[in-house]
């Protein structure tokens, strides 16, 4: 679990002994360049923040909390060897807090495991997949189905004078179709699965045939953002209709990802009953309804946040999201198997340079096992995110899926 450990920094005008003694020190020439340090992070000068936390140690050496502010900044600053020594010469100073030591030991581990993942980079080159897909708006939360022929993901573009929702921005369905190795020029999905408000970050069976997603505020709707679907019968989807309130809370549910067992949907949410800020949880279809979801447990979910669940074809490997398991920074991408007995494996992370510090989402993995998808926001696309492909490192790949295809003429 990954814990990163802030000291609460606070300006104050005045200094009462009370006050010198939550900074952990009484000398005034200590605490004065402390709040120095303090004001320059405020002015987002580090550098400068840094000696000043240092000049407070040299006016005071038991003001210990001085070496983790000096650590959190070199962390962040991604100056590895920096933050462990900083981290180091607080352990050597500080005999009385316990829990800010078990902090910074965690630290110190954290920092080792990136300085190897940069050391050690997975191979990673995504492509862009072109213009017929990607457009100067956002593009991201990619679906596809199981024979890779058909792709469907949310773009984000402003508001038009069309637009139900408030808001500046309108989110909708698109639909591309893979024909002899291009795609096709993605087109919006037609009502009633898109609305003038907004939808997004929807799963589509292995088959095309039914398709969920999210959407928010809707007068049908549970809470803030709830869970719907939708079936396809020849080129018509029918009208959407809301997973019901065992699902859908009055919280946040969001990010299905449908099984191909054709009964059970992953989601992200913050619901009660879980781990920490969002976590995954799956429902089953079961004598003509949708059960109340069961949590994916403790060694997939954690007190930080688990995000955008991809179940693979093969059924028992997990793609997602998460801050709160060891990483580079930000929300990484993890994969974990379900054991011959149903439970969940210790989750891996995908690796350097696939996460970075930044947040990495989103991403789905083909039958094949090896060809992933995703979305990001980098040099050379056609603006804002676009959606990428590219083969996944040997170790985080899992296995292939066969499949058969026809056309049945006589229901």
């Amino acid at each position: 679990m990954r814990h990163i450990l802030c000291i609460m920094c606070f300006v104050v005008l005045s200094m009462t002994a009370a006050q010198a003694q939550y900074y952990g020190s009484t000398n005034k020439k200590a605490i004065k360049a402390y709040q120095s340090g303090i004001d320059a992070m405020n002015h987002g000068d580090p550098g400068k923040a840094i000696a000043k936390y240092k000049e407070a140690l040299k006016y005071d050496p038991d003001f210990v909390e001085m070496y983790l502010s000096i650590g959190e900044i070199y962390m962040k600053a991604k100056q590895y060897n920096e933050a462990i020594a900083a981290y180091e010469a607080f352990l050597k100073a500080d005999k009385r807090h316990k829990e800010w030591q078990e902090g910074a030991r965690e630290n110190i581990s954290l920092m080792r495991w990136r300085m190897d993942a940069v050391r050690n980079p997975v191979d990673f080159d995504p492509t862009n997949l072109g213009n017929a897909i990607n457009s100067p708006d956002d593009e991201y939360l990619p679906a596809l189905t199981v024979d890779g022929k058909t792709l469907i993901f949310t773009r984000r573009f402003p508001a038009n004078d069309q637009t139900v929702h408030t808001a500046p921005f309108e989110e909708d369905f698109y639909i591309s179709s893979l024909n002899g190795g291009s795609w096709s020029k993605a087109v919006r999905m037609a009502e009633p699965v898109n609305s003038h408000d907004n939808e997004g970050a929807q799963c589509i069976s292995q088959d095309g045939r039914i398709m969920f997603f999210t959407a928010c505020g809707r007068r049908d709707g549970e809470g803030r953002c709830d869970l719907y679907m939708c079936t396809r019968k020849g080129n018509k989807w029918s009208k959407p209709r809301n997973l019901g309130p065992d699902v859908n809370t009055p919280a946040w549910e969001s990010q299905p990802s449908f099984a191909i067992d054709g009964r059970t949907v992953y989601f992200a949410s913050n619901r009660k009953g879980g781990y920490g800020g969002n976590d995954i949880w799956k429902t089953t279809f079961t004598d003509g309804r949708w059960s109340r979801p069961e949590n994916l447990g403790p060694l997939i979910n954690t007190p930080g946040n688990e995000v955008s669940p991809f179940i693979h074809y093969n059924n028992h490997t997990l793609y997602f999201a998460s801050d709160g398991h060891i990483g580079m920074g930000g929300a990484d991408i993890f994969k974990a198997e379900m054991d011959e007995n149903g439970q969940w494996q210790k989750p891996v992370n995908l690796g350097y340079p696939i996460n970075t510090e930044r947040d990495e989402s989103g991403l789905i993995v083909a039958a094949d096992g090896k060809t992933a998808y995703f979305s990001s926001e980098r040099e050379g696309g056609y603006g804002k995110q676009d959606i990428y492909r590219f083969e996944l490192p040997q170790e985080a790949q899992t296995e292939a899926v066969a499949y058969q295809t026809g056309v049945v003429f006589n229901k």
